[in-house]
């Protein structure tokens, strides 16, 4: 979500998914440290949009020298934060007198540089829904016998919705297919999520690991590839898949376009397949765009949630292409009030009343949104993204030879169409049915 806004996790919040993000800007993978990366200071633009007030994000024209870069920032007074060398944006933070507005005024023009924007900030919105009563422990605990090629005998609505039920006896993904959760991070010790975990990254100043906080990620990993711990909780579409933590929110679910810049890349650069963004704002920023360019370059399937506002609001990086841009579908086949509609959607997922993993100490949702631990439920496109990035990571782990593209064709030909005949702007091609998409009819 952009406009220069911020992006949102997907579940219905003020702006998109559970979280609420606002336009993005180019990041590098790690920081200078305390005294080169200040405490943010932020300030309201026009549009009242939140920016960082003290720093910018640029990228130089191909073939500056370093020679030219070091030069170029002792010109305008700035220091170098962090470098997404993969796709070539830089961060720079501002003197105490400089203004953004001045800085970009006079940077843009400069013979070093190709673009310069300023780092947004994002911010995950509450979900503004009523608990679903009771019987969370009691489904959350249905497996049996922790198989991951059957489903328990009582089946969260959204996986029996989208035809789990008929594939999972042959399909349960694979170690092979890893999936990049980039988000608020993952608990890395829940018991129905460490056995899947692969090294991730938190791409937040002067932090440490990509722990979850929060509970946005965990709830979004858990849809995707949870996986039952001696015969008890909840098992997600592709079990069998790995999941690889990126966290660029903190534990109030706010970050930085830059942040979220560094953690596509770094998820592209480590082997995810798959990268889910339940995520996004309405301020397109170019070096978000790229970093959406260089994954679809590299053959990674990106699912991005369209957003929470219920509007024809056009986000990112659910609006760029390549992108698999996802709405949330209700328990009766509705458009879930919440979801956002417009021409670029793609499909649509269960995004109500939406049952996973939560962290397994007090973290932000469960001390201010009254979430339980472990288990709970949830409401959002956040939610319905990883309903589709689990289908294309079984995809990918079926047809590991297929293209990202082709398989988001796959998933769009093959969804159920739902709303108007045809493709419509509520539904995009329709729910998605990983039964249809599977046998690829």
């Amino acid at each position: 979500m952009v406009v220069p806004r911020f992006f949102s996790p997907c579940a219905p919040v003020h702006f998109w998914c559970t979280l609420s993000l606002f336009a993005l800007a180019p990041a590098g993978c790690g920081y200078a440290g305390d005294a080169a990366f200040p405490k943010a200071r932020t300030r309201v633009v026009a549009d009242s949009v939140p920016r960082y007030a003290n720093r910018v994000v640029v990228k130089y024209r191909t073939g500056t020298s370093g020679r030219q870069i070091q030069s170029f920032a002792q010109r305008f007074a700035l220091r170098s934060l962090r470098d997404v060398s993969s796709i070539g944006v830089s961060v720079l933070g501002l003197s105490g007198t400089q203004t953004v507005d001045k800085s970009l005024a006079q940077i843009q023009g400069a013979p070093e540089v190709q673009y310069a924007e300023p780092a947004f900030l994002f911010k995950l919105a509450p979900v503004a829904r009523s608990r679903k009563p009771s019987g969370v422990r009691r489904l959350a605990f249905s497996v049996d016998d922790g198989s991951v090629n059957r489903l328990p005998d009582e089946v969260p609505w959204g996986f029996n919705r989208i035809g789990l039920n008929q594939v999972r006896a042959v399909n349960a993904g694979s170690s092979q297919v890893v999936v990049a959760v980039v988000d608020t991070g993952i608990d890395l010790s829940h018991p129905d999520l460490t056995q899947q975990l692969v090294p991730g990254i938190n791409t937040l100043p002067n932090a440490s690991g990509p722990d979850d906080d929060h509970g946005h990620g965990t709830h979004v990993a858990g849809v995707i590839a949870a996986r039952p711990y001696q015969g008890r909780g909840l098992v997600g579409i592709a079990p069998r898949c790995r999941l690889m933590p990126i966290k660029v929110l903190d534990r109030e679910g706010k970050g930085a376009t830059d942040d979220i810049v560094a953690g596509i890349v770094w998820a592209v650069n480590n082997g995810a397949r798959v990268i889910n963004l339940s995520l996004g704002g309405t301020g397109g920023s170019r070096a978000l765009r790229e970093a959406v360019d260089y994954a679809v370059a590299k053959d990674v399937l990106l699912v991005a949630a369209m957003g929470n506002q219920g509007e024809n609001l056009q986000e990112y990086p659910a609006g760029y292409p390549g992108v698999i841009a996802v709405g949330a579908s209700d328990e009766s086949d509705q458009k879930a009030g919440f979801s956002n509609t417009g021409s670029w959607i793609s499909v649509c997922a269960p995004g109500e009343n939406i049952l996973s993993t939560l962290p397994t100490r007090p973290v932000y949702v469960v001390k201010n949104e009254g979430k339980q631990m472990y288990y709970d439920w949830m409401d959002g496109t956040s939610m319905a993204a990883p309903f589709v990035a689990g289908v294309a990571a079984l995809l990918r782990a079926q047809y590991p030879n297929s293209s990202a593209q082709a398989i988001k064709q796959r998933l769009e030909k093959t969804a159920d169409d739902l709303g108007s005949a045809g493709y419509d702007e509520e539904f995009g091609f329709g729910c998605i049915n990983a039964a249809r998409a599977l046998r690829g009819s």
